[in-house]
């Protein structure tokens, strides 16, 4: 009779047991950003969602509590920065694929790693001290605003955060270079390829005493400004990614106060010729000096604000203060916006980032919230990974890895595809950093041969999943305009795949005579850009790239249509004369190049010289392990559209080549980064 009581009992045992065990598996995380939504109080601002989807991370598991409660950081209260929600939100847009590919699991990682302690140092150092007082760029420039001139930057003592410096950047690109720590840094003065020409020798503006150039604006209408589109072999991605990369390595210590009735030695107005019937006067203000040049015979110099090397500085800021205020422990602050993360939108309209002109073209706010969700992607993975780090480990290492991620796309795409075959001849193979390489911008590059507004298009279309277009878009209406990339940022991505690039031999009249309600000409301002600061002539910068210089215009390779060289005849009095900005526009490009050999020279210069003198180039061995290497150069930009857009589905395999949806592959088979090299 015992037995037969001890049958129920043991069945009732065996189902508790049974749904004990099956409730202990369904005890997980089932997202990646788990832990970190956990941190910053999601548990219990989103309860509905998190207790599905993250028991592990809220405790809210039946097995044992006390191995399962999640530890909060001590002041998240102070730092959550998302607007409300309703409960069922998800928090975040899209995850890295969980599952990696088969070529993922294929690949296997030595047992045996490098160690991550820099050499002569007891451990990892991720906070760097601060040997010197630093300010804003907000604070700086009111400075510069104040004293009509611009500081430059004081080097700090490197000695003191040397095991920081070994393995880290610092935030404004100091101790780059150990031997000239302000090398290359924020707020230091822009390099030459060739000494400045100004007419007095040292300060006044090319052409402003000597007259022996036209008009500017004259320039732009008669010769530049043209409605007429010629494609480019390649999508309108290569312009806005092209954008993206200026705004990382340069910012010009600039600002618009002189209108066209100001004089004074920062005031230089274009007067219009006395034909131009759409406006009399294009208002420019001089770039700031560095401090103590442009007087007493020193020659005249402008600052840089951002950090010069390819960074991602543009997304974490160039300077301390920024990149705290951008930060919320391992994170990078975001605002959710119907359920998907974007970078702060603290003014409706705006974009906080670390540059400040996040904003200024809608396809560049796409861009700045795509590397913003992939940090914040890649730190989640981390933190998962690596439960032993430290939030300052993981925001280090997560930068280090989405700045590698930027150098990848500039060099094994974007460089090759914007300057051809010049590519392999002016910068050839790496041979690791050399620290006698100047990695500053050169003056030569900022001011004129990378302002290509010439590759803008005057519209372009919004593009949905099967790649039919459903909108279309002027191109100064996503000036200063983020409504786009708030409701649909795979469309702007897509629409630009489907364009091809406007050869930027012209500029569109959306850019020369439209652009901020037509107070500015683009074209105008870039040829008093580059004689503000004293650029040599066009024929000089051809000999010192071993091009023969113009002797006469009817004999000029690169140009081919005769009408063009009877206009610029008609405005220049000699080849000699001809600006860098104008001769190097109207080169027809190269096969395979976007831009003529001129601007192709100058441009794979730069590149050389922010491959060669960064001491964190991704390649420069000891920057990354091998195995990390190996990740980071199969990641590409389609990659990172693929993983960081609201739901993107297909895209073309070679981010820049002309998509219309034929030749799109599925996101799930582009290969990208397994961060499993990552794991200690």
């Amino acid at each position: 009779m015992k037995s037969l009581y001890f049958i129920p009992l043991l069945l009732v045992y065996l189902l508790q047991l049974a749904s004990f065990i099956s409730t202990a598996e369904e005890c997980t995380n089932r997202h990646v950003h788990c832990r970190f939504w956990s941190e910053v109080g999601e548990c219990e601002v989103n309860p509905r969602f998190m207790k599905k989807h993250c028991q592990k991370a809220c405790g809210t598991c039946h097995v044992s509590q006390n191995t399962t409660q999640h530890h909060h950081h001590q002041d998240h209260h102070h730092h959550h920065s998302q607007q409300p929600r309703a409960q069922q939100d998800v928090p975040t847009n899209r995850m890295f694929d969980t599952q990696p590919s088969q070529d993922f699991t294929e690949r296997q990682f030595l047992p045996s790693r490098p160690s991550p302690i820099p050499e002569g140092c007891n451990s990892v150092m991720t906070v760097e001290a601060e040997t010197r007082r630093i300010f804003s760029s907000g604070q700086l420039t009111a400075r510069f605003r104040q004293q009509m001139c611009a500081e430059q930057q004081i080097a700090p003592d490197c000695s003191v955060n040397l095991c920081f410096h070994k393995k880290y950047r610092s935030m404004d690109g100091t101790c780059n270079n150990l031997q000239n720590p302000v090398k290359g840094a924020a707020f230091t003065a822009f390099s030459r390829l060739m000494p400045a020409a100004y007419d007095d020798g040292f300060n006044t503006l090319v052409s402003a005493a000597q007259r022996n150039r036209p008009n500017p604006r004259e320039v732009s209408v008669f010769l530049l400004s043209s409605e007429r589109s010629l494609p480019g072999h390649v999508n309108s991605l290569l312009m806005l990614f092209g954008q993206f990369v200026s705004h990382d390595v340069t910012s010009l210590a600039a600002q618009n106060f002189c209108g066209c009735q100001n004089s004074g030695p920062m005031c230089s107005p274009i007067f219009a010729p006395p034909n131009d019937r759409s406006r009399r006067c294009i208002p420019f203000t001089r770039s700031f000096p560095v401090c103590g040049t442009g007087q007493f015979g020193r020659v005249r110099e402008q600052l840089n604000m951002n950090t010069a090397a390819i960074d991602a500085s543009l997304i974490y800021g160039s300077e301390a203060i920024t990149a705290r205020s951008l930060r919320f422990a391992a994170m990078l602050r975001t605002s959710m916006i119907q359920g998907r993360m974007f970078p702060p939108n603290t003014n409706p309209g705006s974009l906080t980032a670390g540059d400040g002109r996040a904003i200024l073209f809608v396809g560049l706010a796409a861009l700045h919230t795509s590397f913003l969700r992939l940090h914040n992607n890649i730190a989640a993975r981390l933190q998962n990974m690596n439960q032993h780090w430290n939030a300052d480990r993981i925001f280090q290492e997560s930068r280090k890895i989405v700045g590698g991620i930027v150098q990848v796309i500039t060099y094994q795409e974007f460089i090759p595809e914007l300057i051809g075959d010049a590519s392999k001849t002016i910068l050839g193979a790496y041979n690791g950093y050399n620290p006698n390489v100047d990695l500053g911008i050169l003056n030569e590059f900022s001011s004129g041969a990378y302002r290509l507004h010439g590759m803008i298009q005057e519209t372009y279309p919004l593009v949905d999943s099967q790649f039919r277009e459903f909108n279309r878009y002027r191109f100064i209406d996503g000036v200063n305009n983020i409504n786009h990339v708030l409701s649909n940022i795979d469309a702007i991505y897509r629409g630009m795949m489907t364009v091809p690039v406007r050869s930027p031999q012209r500029l569109t009249t959306s850019v020369t005579e439209r652009l901020f309600g037509g107070s500015v000409d683009m074209a105008a301002v870039n040829i008093q850009r580059g004689r503000d600061h004293g650029l040599r002539s066009y024929n000089e910068y051809r000999r010192f790239c071993n091009l023969r210089p113009i002797t006469s215009f009817h004999d000029w390779p690169e140009v081919t249509d005769e009408n063009v060289r009877q206009r610029i005849a008609q405005l220049y009095r000699t080849p000699d004369d001809v600006d860098l900005y104008v001769g190097g526009i109207l080169e027809q490009p190269a096969p395979g190049s976007v831009v003529g050999p001129t601007f192709a020279c100058i441009i794979g210069k730069q590149f050389e010289r922010l491959r060669d003198g960064d001491r964190f180039y991704y390649e420069n061995p000891g920057t990354f392990t091998s195995a990390q290497l190996a990740e980071l150069k199969r990641t590409t930009l389609s990659w990172v559209l693929c993983q960081t857009g609201d739901n993107m589905i297909r895209v073309g395999r070679r981010a820049f080549d002309i998509e219309n949806g034929s030749r799109a592959v599925p996101c799930s088979s582009i290969p990208g980064l397994n961060l499993e090299a990552w794991r200690e």
